[in-house]
């Protein structure tokens, strides 16, 4: 008896007619695309699996491993979609999730009549499968034939993923929401900082320069591998003593820190009577200042003796103001011994946000709220 199934020649597997069998599994294991010739679309394999002759950073396992277990756990089809900008793993995850799922894989772009397209794959392809959409929103955002394809096939005996990787989560709305179409949407930000110092420890020539490296990356508006690997072989061209050289020119947008700060300072009357200018003297004023804040209106007649005693430690040795300070770290970054506000750091506190200065004298800031500001002008509070 004649059946419909799918003829191989090279690389071209189209349908057609023979007496042959068919295989139940359809087409073997392999990586295919989408294209049309004249007599019709046919898929053209691309490999067996995708090949990456590069270290991989950044691959998200654990998701992998989760997506995998509820397939294996599940009926019917299944939808994922990776959204990031470029370079921040989203498509090489993408791929090795395709590896390790170990079905053929069909990777989607426009090609011909988008409806025509889709109606081929929905009605010809005849096993379990992979459709892969990458950089969905770049060809389909505008179209509403894709949510018809995927509920066309959803009562197939064949299970189908439907995997879609986008730049930009601008698509249509009656994806989202929507588990029975797309059950997970993972989104990839920055890179994670052990995975920059991956990086950095494998790129850089001269391990001196991971640190300052890291310091400088710490201040990038967009972190993805291929920013690292260009910063890392500019550093080491130049060397890590061109850092601040390489910040003002290279074709990257640091951010700034500002800092909206209550500056309190330590006058000598104060320090005089202080056996010892450390931690516990600084929380101490900062408390002091607190309850005193917390006192506001109250008659001093009425004053605690908590109150009382802040107002002893604070009165004619301090001298308090408001201020904005600009910074090329984020507080949790800095370090004593470098600089804030033209001074140099001698104890900071990040989780109570505060930073201790000295010169001629001791300076305490506490953080009231930060923003990060790029060279665009934009602000992103921070804290």
């Amino acid at each position: 008896m004649e059946q419909n199934i799918w003829i191989q020649d090279g690389n071209t597997f189209m349908k057609g007619s023979a007496t042959t069998k068919a295989h139940p599994e359809g087409l073997p294991k392999g990586i295919y695309e989408v294209r049309e010739s004249m007599t019709g679309y046919y898929l053209n394999k691309l490999g067996d699996s995708f090949v990456f002759n590069y270290k991989l950073y950044g691959i998200n396992n654990e998701f992998i491993d989760h997506f995998i277990k509820t397939y294996n756990n599940t009926t019917g089809n299944l939808g994922v979609l990776f959204n990031g900008i470029k370079g921040t793993g989203k498509t090489v995850t993408a791929e090795e999730l395709c590896n390790r799922m170990g079905l053929p894989v069909i990777i989607v772009k426009s090609c011909g009549e988008v409806n025509n397209m889709l109606k081929f794959l929905a009605t010809q392809i005849n096993f379990d499968c992979i459709f892969f959409f990458d950089e969905y929103e770049k060809e389909f955002r505008e179209s509403s034939s894709v949510l018809s394809f995927m509920d066309g096939v959803h009562n197939s005996q064949y299970r189908k993923i439907f995997l879609l990787t986008t730049n930009e989560l601008d698509i249509n709305t009656n994806l989202l929401g929507r588990p029975s179409r797309i059950r997970y949407v993972r989104s990839f930000g920055n890179l994670p900082e052990e995975t920059t110092l991956e990086l950095l420890n494998d790129i850089l020539i001269d391990k001196d320069a991971v640190e300052p490296v890291l310091d400088l990356i710490r201040q990038m508006q967009i972190i993805t591998v291929d920013l690292v690997k260009a910063l890392a072989q500019e550093v080491n061209i130049h060397g890590k003593d061109k850092i601040d050289m390489i910040r003002k020119n290279f074709n990257l947008e640091f951010s700034d820190f500002t800092y909206f700060v209550e500056s309190i300072e330590l006058r000598a009357g104060l320090l005089k009577n202080c056996p010892h200018i450390d931690e516990q003297l600084f929380n101490k004023i900062i408390e002091s200042r607190e309850i005193l804040c917390r006192a506001a209106g109250k008659p001093i007649k009425e004053y605690s003796d908590k109150e009382w005693e802040a107002k002893r430690l604070l009165d004619g040795g301090v001298s308090i103001r408001t201020d904005t300070i600009i910074s090329n770290k984020e507080i949790k970054y800095l370090k004593i011994g470098e600089v804030f506000d033209d001074r140099t750091i001698f104890y900071i506190d990040p989780k109570k946000h505060y930073v201790v200065t000295s010169l001629c004298g001791f300076t305490i800031y506490i953080i009231k709220s930060g923003y990060t500001s790029s060279a665009s002008g934009k602000l992103n509070q921070i804290y």
